[in-house]
């Protein structure tokens, strides 16, 4: 069932072609103010609910002496806000919007990174207004250039921290522009914790995009950074104890590029994570994963190069079919189109931009997606320099779609990291948990997965930082759910969860070679009891049989395998527990 919230077609005043998927929407509904960049580089913009009230509102950076576009979604229109009223104001020239709850209070906080002026944290009071933490919290980055942001939980403690980028654009390598990684403090504040991390990077690079992801599938959230001025990008492998090592050698993504946006997607369905960086002429750069942590460079033969000046960037599945498709943002001349390209599920990208009603022929830098109407369907928001943002509605219809939104328990609160995985039909479809990729942008934090032509998701699976792997069965579509970490919600069709057992956790742990694991059953049953690698990947089977109830121990011998977290999981009558052991050699 199609259902639409927000908009109707009868309240719009603007025309678009009969069969184009997009309709750019963003003067009638009142997206009209401007970005006046008196720099070189323009910001970013965001899509996100920040009054609580189940509407997407619209962000956008502003220049200096302008306050933030603010946009609140009021009816069939957005009124500008201008942080008069939620309290989020800069009035310095803004790079990044970034938002995030990192003090798992259950409201998503909003980082603002700016040019050449001090950031800002502003704090979620949990009723639409916002508070200036940044002096407490110690992340103001004094007046170093901000370019990029992400949120991150590096050392897998359940908070969130934050990786700031900073661009020398005098290119003297000023080491107070270096790099921050900031450590959260269990939502208290932060702590500088570059050097010691090993992340402030090279000073003569010249960054203008981060994200993080888990790029070689060890549960720990890795950094990519694309950088400027013919530098090769940066991938920081995290080591798993509160250190990263640069892995762009031995994982062959460290060309040379004027990068300048980053996105990912599992575009082959393989479990691993491709990369997609934007580039000046010489062209944008596809990293297509090889299931082993290494990546090799696929756009022109994918299709995807573009060869203009290239800036914030998205996978998107804006036709429903399963396969994401790719938005690229383009701010040079003579030709500053932006780029719509359809994965036409061999391996391939097609321009669509004209035939499904992608007009943005103004200067774009930063892109994020979403779902602004709440019709189950993916919108898109374009910023401009010396223009308004762009507002796309997706005008499709006739299929059937699942949006869920992750909520750690262990993990941080907004399940960043976390692999969800679902399977519908013929579909299997995969997203990672981001905070913050694109160019300086944050994109709508519910994720969206076509079901195709059933009306339910055979089942939703979810791995989490922590080590924790839930799985949910049989959730109807065409509706939202909350998945949290350890527990199914919103999931009527599944009978109620009643625990006939305990999983202990193994002792000694850490361990070497060998480990007990104790599990209690309340009541006689089938019993399975594996052990499973970082991959997903099963490495031992240490009971499979039926049991008695009672108090059960089995001794696990990690003889054979290399140090690292392992999972093992007790199945029993149908249901499962999780648990995390570290082999340390």
């Amino acid at each position: 069932m199609h259902i639409v919230y927000l908009f109707t077609i009868l309240g719009l005043m603007t025309q678009y072609a009969i069969g184009q998927t997009f309709e750019e929407v963003g003067l009638s509904l009142g997206v009209t103010a401007t970005y006046d960049n008196p720099g070189q580089f323009g910001g970013g913009c965001a899509i996100e609910d920040i009054n609580g009230d189940g509407l997407m509102d619209i962000l956008a950076a502003s220049g200096t002496g302008h306050p933030l576009m603010i946009y609140l979604r009021t009816g069939n229109e957005y009124t500008l806000d201008a942080g008069l009223g939620c309290g989020i104001t800069s009035a310095a020239q803004t790079s990044q919007i970034l938002f995030g709850d990192y003090d798992n209070d259950g409201h998503r906080d909003v980082f603002v990174g700016n040019w050449g002026s001090e950031n800002l944290l502003f704090r979620s009071n949990g009723n639409g207004t916002y508070s200036d933490v940044t002096s407490f919290t110690g992340v103001d980055g004094g007046s170093a250039q901000t370019s990029a942001a992400c949120w991150l939980d590096y050392n897998n403690d359940g908070w969130l921290d934050l990786y700031v980028t900073n661009y020398d654009i005098s290119s003297a390598g000023r080491p107070d522009y270096r790099n921050v990684l900031y450590r959260n403090n269990e939502g208290v504040n932060f702590t500088d914790v570059t050097e010691q991390a090993g992340v402030a990077d090279s000073a003569d690079r010249a960054p203008l995009a981060v994200i993080s992801f888990d790029f070689d599938n060890d549960l720990d959230a890795d950094i990519y950074i694309a950088n400027d001025r013919n530098q090769r990008g940066t991938l920081f492998r995290n080591n798993g104890d509160g250190t990263f090592s640069d892995a762009g050698d031995e994982t062959g993504i460290e060309p040379r590029m004027f990068g300048m946006g980053c996105a990912i997607s599992d575009l082959n369905h393989d479990g691993w994570w491709d990369l997609y960086v934007t580039n000046d002429p010489i062209g944008n750069l596809l990293f297509e994963s090889n299931g082993d942590g290494t990546w090799e460079e696929v756009a022109s033969q994918r299709g995807v190069t573009v060869n203009y000046g290239c800036w914030g960037t998205e996978f998107l599945d804006f036709d429903m079919d399963g396969d994401d498709d790719l938005y690229v943002a383009n701010m040079a001349p003579p030709m500053p189109r932006d780029y719509l390209f359809e994965n036409t599920g061999n391996g391939y990208f097609t321009d669509v931009s004209v035939a499904e009603g992608v007009n943005d022929q103004e200067m774009t830098f930063g892109f994020a997606k979403g779902d602004l109407d709440n019709d189950g369907d993916m919108d898109m928001l374009a910023s401009n320099i010396e223009d308004r943002p762009y507002v796309y509605l997706n005008r499709s219809s006739g299929f059937n779609y699942i949006r869920v939104r992750t909520q750690g328990v262990q993990t941080n609160r907004d399940g960043v990291g976390a692999k969800v995985v679902v399977y519908a039909g013929s579909l299997v479809m995969q997203q990672f948990v981001c905070a913050g990729q694109s160019y300086a942008s944050s994109s709508d934090p519910r994720l969206l997965f076509s079901l195709g032509t059933q009306n339910y998701a055979d089942s939703i699976v979810v791995l989490w930082p922590s080590g924790v792997r839930d799985t949910w069965r049989n959730l109807d579509g065409n509706r939202d759910y909350v998945l949290e970490e350890g527990v199914s919600l919103d999931v009527p069709t599944l009978p109620p969860l009643t625990i006939s057992f305990e999983l202990r956790q193994n002792y000694p742990n850490p361990f070497n070679p060998v480990s007990t694991i104790e599990f209690q059953l309340n009541t006689p049953s089938e019993v399975e009891l594996s052990v499973y690698n970082p991959l997903g990947q099963r490495v031992a089977t240490l009971v499979d049989e039926p049991m008695s109830a009672g108090l059960h121990r089995v001794q696990f011998d990690g003889t054979e395998l290399t140090s690292g977290s392992y999972v093992y999981r007790l199945t029993a009558n149908g249901h499962s527990q999780n648990r995390v052991m570290t082999l340390l050699k």
